[in-house]
């Protein structure tokens, strides 16, 4: 019988649907309290907070391009980061506060319409005007006689005024719509709706200009797109679309003036520029024009050509002059190196191989001084077969042979000579030619430079031109880069309070708040409520579900006093259809059960702590106990404050104490009550002893406790509470069982363990636990597995009512 025959054991922290549901029922009182309180709160709220509306201008910005021209057209392809960042600029320049202090001034925004609420200032002044000077203060102006009476924040009177009358003060001037103008004189009724009490509240220029920027949104709708929008909140419906056109509508006006000046300065800017380069490109073309005069530059390209090839065809001479030359003297110092023999082999004979010197062939002189030479030694060769070296006529020859040799000889050294004249005059030309081929370079540089100089003004000029077209262009045009696409218009409904949505809002709010209120309620309660906290706490079985007894305070203690109370704790006794009765007969089966083979005699019934319903559940034990037909006795153990004998309205002497210290009999402290059914035995406290533990572990205690059980089959033990003395865990050794009463959100889970520990201390048989005190038709109705006794208790009370008595 561990658990009642119950549910298995769950752990603490399990949670399931039941748990949630027991939760919300068993606090709905709380929880609907705390709905109602919220949902009321958000209803007054809602309906008395001032209507706010709302309005949006959208403008458009034209991202800057490049004119295309030069670098600018290499770059368009950030363009769409340029536009991103323009955007974003002029999202600056909207925010800026020049733009609000405008609007502030124009609009008159430091005068704000609070009476009638909702209502537009527009739709009840004509004027309404403030200037920087004008102080904070709140005015109400008053109808009385057809005119109105203002009156400042302190009670002071500031002038009277009639429909369509301008009065000034403090800064400002105002002026009430005349009848005719008003679109609230007349309701649906055809009666004048016109305010007669109306409360205007006056700020300082700054303030006013510091809620405009607070209250001014300045966004982007797409984050791709060259959009701004304007969005503005107020209590005012005319106002919240007039504002975001006036900031709109002056900073367009104010980009158009400044693109018009820039677009002037512009203008005169590069007028005097175009001036200034056109003089420096004139000065450049001239300075051109006279080195090329100066220097004779035609086309220095050309000019380099021809002296390449002027040098070329130079060394080409020099080096043909100095192969001849080389070549003659080398035949001149072979004829100096040898003697010359008269009619020697040609072949051998210098003089006739510098005869065929390749340059000697083409002088007429040397070709026919060779002939005369080569016919004068073949005379000679010719002559001396047959005459003597010696003779006139060979002499003659020899001697003429000498002669031409000589004079080719003198030719040759005087064509040496010639030759070294005309390598000294190719050698100098070709010195010269490359110096002008070295000199060609710099002048190349020099035109070139002179060159660049003049294309760049050019280029700059050309551009300058351009750029003064464009500018004359943008100079003639309005400008559209900033254009104001979809300008707010006055709402017809508030964006605030939403009132469904607020209610909606409320009444979840206050359910979920009333249920965590109800959750951190029961999550910080430590005290038991159910069986099956009791038998996962303890591991024991719950012997009894006992339900609380009406009209008696809590199972045993009443609120107007125990004595009032007591007669009502006996339900068994008074009211044995009672479903309290009919627990306290489970309880007496359960303990019945408790051990077949060896049944409690002697029941210890105590609890961890006081005011839970021990004295009364062991009254009604011991009754139900008699009823049944058991000699029972109850026995009121607690020597310090026993309430057993106010129970039964008996005499409290003589009893236990008593007995224990020999001043009365056993039979003398035994008091009967007449239960109609069966008789009832019990026993009072007796005499307060000033030492009760003692007594109580004493060895006459024991002997009495033998006594009793001699004498009857059911002793039932009224101990003191556990936790706070050890009466109860003596007693607990002395008995068969002892039983645990706790009472249902009262007895925390906390002294249920320590009660367990103080028994398992002393080894005192603990059998069960009772629950007590339960609610089932209130915080504890449908909380655990004892609801079965809300249903006994409807029933059974359904027929006493139709005066039949189930059996």
């Amino acid at each position: 019988m561990d658990n009642n025959g119950g549910e298995p054991p769950r752990s603490d922290d399990e949670l399931d649907l039941k748990d949630a549901v027991n939760l919300v029922r068993r606090n709905l009182l709380l929880i609907t309290s705390i709905a109602v309180v919220i949902i009321g709160a958000v209803g007054w709220y809602t309906w008395t907070v001032p209507p706010v509306f709302e309005a949006h201008a959208s403008v458009h910005v034209e991202p800057e391009r490049g004119s295309g021209l030069g670098m600018e057209a290499q770059l368009d392809f950030i363009s769409g980061l340029v536009g991103q960042n323009d955007v974003e600029t002029e999202m600056a320049l909207l925010r800026a506060r020049s733009r609000a202090e405008a609007v502030v001034d124009s609009l008159g925004l430091q005068v704000k319409l609070s009476e009638p609420v909702g209502r537009a200032r527009s739709d009840v002044f004509a004027i309404a005007e403030a200037t920087r000077q004008t102080q904070e203060n709140r005015y109400t102006l008053l109808l009385e006689d057809g005119r109105y009476r203002i009156t400042d924040s302190e009670g002071l009177q500031i002038g009277l005024i009639g429909r369509g009358e301008p009065i000034v003060f403090n800064g400002m001037r105002i002026a009430l719509l005349p009848e005719s103008a008003s679109p609230l004189d007349l309701n649906d009724e055809g009666e004048s709706d016109f305010p007669t009490r109306i409360v205007l509240e006056v700020f300082t220029f700054r303030d006013a200009v510091r809620a405009l920027t607070e209250t001014l949104s300045v966004g982007r709708p797409f984050r791709d797109a060259s959009m701004i929008r304007l969005t503005y909140t107020s209590e005012d419906p005319q106002l919240v679309a007039d504002v975001p056109n006036l900031i709109a509508g002056v900073y367009v006006d104010w980009r158009a003036d400044t693109k018009k000046t820039e677009a002037n300065s512009t203008v005169d800017f590069l007028n005097e520029q175009i001036l200034a380069y056109r003089d420096q490109l004139l000065a450049a073309e001239e300075n051109l024009l006279n080195f090329q005069q100066t220097e004779q530059v035609v086309n220095l390209e050309a000019e380099g050509s021809e002296q390449v090839r002027r040098m070329v065809e130079a060394q080409a001479d020099v080096d043909d002059i100095e192969a001849d030359l080389t070549e003659l003297n080398g035949l001149l110092a072979q004829i100096d190196g040898s003697e010359t023999v008269i009619g020697e082999d040609p072949l051998t004979n210098p003089y006739r191989q510098l005869a065929a010197f390749r340059t000697f062939l083409e002088i007429q002189s040397v070709s026919d001084l060779l002939s005369q030479l080569n016919e004068t030694e073949a005379e000679y060769v010719s002559m001396r077969n047959f005459r003597q070296r010696e003779h006139p006529d060979m002499t003659a020859l020899e001697q003429q042979i000498l002669q031409l040799q000589a004079q080719l000889y003198q030719l040759a050294v005087n064509y040496r000579n010639t030759l070294s004249g005309r390598l000294d005059n190719a050698q100098a030309s070709l010195a010269r030619f490359g110096e002008q081929l070295e000199a060609i370079p710099d002048k190349a540089v020099q035109e070139a430079r002179l060159e660049r100089e003049k294309t760049g003004l050019e280029e700059v000029y050309l551009l300058l031109q351009s750029r003064l077209k464009e500018a004359e262009i943008a100079q003639a045009v309005e400008p559209g880069d900033v254009q104001v696409i979809d300008p707010a218009i006055r709402p017809t409904r508030p964006i605030r309070p939403r009132k469904l949505l607020n209610l909606l809002l409320g009444v979840i709010f206050g359910v979920v708040a009333g249920v965590g209120v109800a959750a951190a309620r029961d999550y910080l309660d430590e005290t038991v409520h159910s069986r099956e906290e009791l038998t996962r706490l303890t591991n024991l079985p719950v012997l009894g579900m006992i339900p609380k007894i009406r009209g008696a305070g809590s199972n045993g203690v009443g609120l107007l006093g125990r004595a009032k109370a007591a007669g009502d704790r006996l339900v068994t006794k008074n009211d044995s259809g009672n479903p309290v009765s009919e627990a306290y007969r489970a309880f007496r089966t359960n303990i019945t059960f408790l051990d077949l083979d060896k049944p409690a005699r002697s029941l210890v019934i105590t609890s961890p702590g006081p005011s839970e319903g021990k004295s009364t559940s062991a009254s009604n034990l011991a009754i139900t106990l008699a009823q049944q037909g058991s000699s029972t006795i109850l026995v009121d153990c607690d020597l310090r404050k026993g309430i057993v004998n106010q129970i039964f309205e008996a005499k409290s002497e003589p009893g236990v104490t008593d007995v224990l210290m020999g001043s009365a009999t056993l039979e003398e402290a035994i008091q009967e009550v007449d239960l109609g059914e069966g008789t009832l035995h019990f026993i009072a406290t007796g005499t307060i002893p000033p030492n009760p533990s003692e007594m109580i572990g004493s060895r006459q205690m024991k002997q009495f406790l033998d006594l009793l059980h001699e004498r009857f089959e059911k002793v039932i033990l009224d101990s003191p509470p556990l936790n706070l003395v050890t009466d109860a865990a003596v007693l607990g050794t002395m008995s068969d069982a002892v039983i645990l009463v706790t009472r249902a959100g009262h007895t925390a889970r906390g002294a249920i363990r320590y009660a367990r520990d103080q028994l398992s201390a002393v080894r005192a048989p603990l059998s069960g636990l009772v629950l007590n005190d339960l609610d089932y038709q209130g915080r504890d109705r449908y909380y655990g597995a004892g609801a079965g006794y809300g249903y006994y208790h409807k029933y059974y009370g359904t027929d006493k009512k139709r005066g039949r008595k189930r059996s």
